[in-house]
Order: C-alpha cells, then structure tokens, then sequence
C-alpha cells in the first residue's frame, strides 16, 4: 500500500488531467489535421509529455503490459514479410503509437489514485457525449439516410461512431440497475434511439449485450441469479415488441435496414461473403503464410473479390488476425484478449466489465484495429489492474455519479 503514499492527498494530477482531455477528444479520431492524419495524435501527446515531466514513474511489467510488447513486436516484425511494404509499416505505425500510448499511460506511471480514477472515467463517458454533441451539430445524413458526423469533408463510419458512447452507456446501464437510479433510462435510451438513428444493427446489438453482460454480472454478484434472469427476459420481451413503433419513426432508408425482410436478405450485408472469401484464400495459402501471415493490416490487400467487396477488410477482427499474422498471429491475439477479459473480471469493475465486452462484440462485424474506443479501454483495465495490485484493493468500481468523490 506505501507505494501510493505519494498518492494520498486524492489530488487529479496535471498528467491524469492530460488524460482526461484525450479522452474527451474521442470523437476527434478519424479527422485529420495539419496533415499529421487523426487529432488524437495530438491529444495523446499531452499525458505522455505530462508523466515525463512528473518524473512519477514505475515501469509495471506484469502480464497486461507483456502481452502487448509480444504483440507489438509480432507485428513490427510483419514489416519485412508484409504483402505490402507501404501498407503494412502505415499500418505497424499507427499501431506503435497506439501500444505505446496504452504502456506509457499505463503501466510507466507510478498509480492513479481514486479520485484520478473516476476523474478518468467520466472522461470517457464524457467523450461519448462530446461524440452525440458534435454529430447533432455536424450532422450528415447523405448515406441513405444514416446519422453521422462530417467535419470538413471527412465523415465518420455509421458504426464506428457508436463506439465512443459504449463507455457512457455502459455508466448509465450500471447505474439502473446497481443502484436503482431509474432516471438514467431516459439518457440510456436516448443513446439507443441515436444508435437506431445511424443505422448501425451491429452496434446496437452489441450495446444490448454490454447491457445484459453488466445486468448478469451485478446480479450474480449480489447473489441473485433468478432476478438477473427475469430482468432479461422482461428487458428482451419489452424490446422486442416496441421496435416496430420505435422505428416507424427512422427516416426511410434507416428504417429498411431493421426491417425483417431486410435482415432476412441482406442480414451481413456481405460480410459472410468476404468471410468466406477471405478463410478461402487462408486455407489456400503457403504453409508460411498460413503460419505467418501477409502483414499487419495487409487484409484489404488480399481480398481480390469481385464488385464492391474488393480491397475491404474482413469485417471480423479474429479473420483480420488470422490474415495479417497467421495461426501464430492469431494465438498472440486470443491470448491478448482472454488477458484482458480476466484483468476486467478481476476488477469488479461492471463499467470495465461491460464495456469491453460490448467492443468485444464489436470486433465480430468490424475491423477496429487501430479504434481508439478499443484500446481506450485496455488503458483504463491496465491503470485499474495495476492500482489493485499495489493497494491489495479487489474492486475499483467507483460510484462515478457521487458528487462527493470528485
């Protein structure tokens, strides 16, 4: 416990500050700016260059932070195999920035104390409000219909844009059923229209499970396993028969997409295809290649299907893996996962808990390997994980909307 004495006054620290700004710069991602490509590569200059200057530093080296150093240098290595030299050292780049943003901020800095701790997290649920802000008052509509954000030419992906509210909601959704504040339903269910607004089916099926995850985890915890059960199924059966009434009020184009002619026919949209397409071109590769990989990022360049689907990703990060680096590739990642979910089982923290699994479920229809959401979240599991280890605390999850914490 003495190696967070330094800690104990329950000051928010410039650095954890720093952090707090980059992570409410969230919605910043895909823009580009003075020509350095995303925003957020500014951002995420201010807490590393504000944990330098603290010289508040301790390198933790547990199996959180070992884990990414194997992946990272995995892939830097797929440079020198890479299908493409120029994709893939693009590619191994924005993810060495990511990496090493995640272990500076992670696991360099000394500990994060309580009150910098929830500081952080309504950070980042203030990022998925910032994000909900800025759609509304940059809005774009020119996809069908389908809700966005466009800033200065660049529009933001339908689905991609839910993500950054995923902390936000998971925050509400937690506080419903923890401690029984039926008052943000309202806020939870307006992120569900804005979601339904977009058009995003996998999005929002990935919300409802963070949801169903975080409800079965605070039950099971308290004990009360048959109640968590009953509330699913009610919670299910109420939005089951009220989507019908919900989107008659879509615009026409986003209400087809949750038609049930329309999932009957175009359910994917073609993502089983390319699949398909791409577990074909897999298992008709080189033994090295099945191995090894083509390359970090290297999936759009061996998806040779015909039509619209030509040079897309996979669409499922565990076929991009696959792809990219091969069964080896592939188990680093398993692994780096399944590391991930045990340090957030290990939390108690149903905001860490339900939000990683929300991106989890994510994972399965998207490509996010450089999704800021993403490897937002492994930095908040690091930071908590290694303040449990130090303190000998087995439950970070904070009362984020006490007034008297922060």
């Amino acid at each position: 416990m003495a190696e967070l004495g330094d800690n104990e006054n329950k000051k928010i620290g410039i650095a954890t500050f720093c952090l707090g700004i980059y992570f409410l710069a969230m919605p910043f991602d895909s823009f580009s700016a003075f020509g350095i490509g995303s925003l957020t590569k500014i951002f995420i200059l201010l807490p590393i260059t504000a944990i330098i200057l603290e010289r508040n530093t301790r390198l933790y080296w547990g199996g959180l932070s070992k884990i990414l150093f194997i992946y990272l240098s995995y892939f830097t290595l797929s440079i020198y195999y890479g299908v493409s030299f120029e994709l893939v050292s693009t590619k191994v780049t924005t993810l060495l920035l990511n990496v090493s943003a995640v272990l500076c901020v992670g696991a360099l800095r000394n500990g994060y104390n309580e009150k910098e701790i929830v500081f952080l997290k309504k950070a980042l649920i203030g990022g998925g409000i910032a994000t909900i802000i800025l759609t509304l008052l940059f809005s774009d509509i020119s996809a069908s219909g389908r809700l966005t954000m466009g800033i200065n030419g660049d529009t933001q992906d339908q689905n991609y844009i839910n993500g950054y509210l995923m902390f936000a909601f998971v925050a509400l959704v937690t506080e419903i059923i923890k401690e029984k504040r039926i008052l943000c339903a309202v806020p939870a269910t307006g992120i569900i229209v804005f979601i339904l607004f977009t058009g995003s089916r996998g999005s929002l099926l990935a919300f409802f499970g963070a949801a169903i995850v975080v409800l079965l985890y605070i039950m099971y915890s308290q004990g009360k396993s048959f109640r968590a059960l009953f509330l699913i199924v009610a919670l299910s059966a109420v939005v089951f028969f009220s989507m019908d009434y919900v989107i008659a009020f879509l615009p026409q184009g986003v209400a087809l997409r949750f038609s049930r002619e329309y999932l009957q026919t175009h359910a994917t949209t073609g993502r089983t295809d390319i699949w398909k397409y791409l577990l074909q071109v897999f298992a008709e590769s080189s033994i090295p290649r099945q191995l090894f990989g083509y390359g970090f990022g290297a999936t759009s360049a061996v998806n040779h299907m015909g039509g619209t689907f030509a040079g897309l990703p996979a669409h499922n990060l565990w076929i991009d893996h696959l792809i990219m680096g091969g069964i080896v590739g592939e188990i680093i990642f398993v692994i780096m996962i399944y590391l991930y979910v045990r340090a957030a089982l290990k939390s108690k923290d149903a905001f860490l808990i339900g939000s990683y699994t929300g991106f989890l479920i994510m994972m399965m229809s998207l490509s996010l390997i450089s999704y800021k959401p993403i490897w937002n979240c492994m930095m908040m599991i690091m930071i908590v994980t290694r303040n449990n280890e130090m303190t000998g605390m087995g439950n970070m999850d904070l009362e984020l909307f006490n007034s008297r914490r922060i």
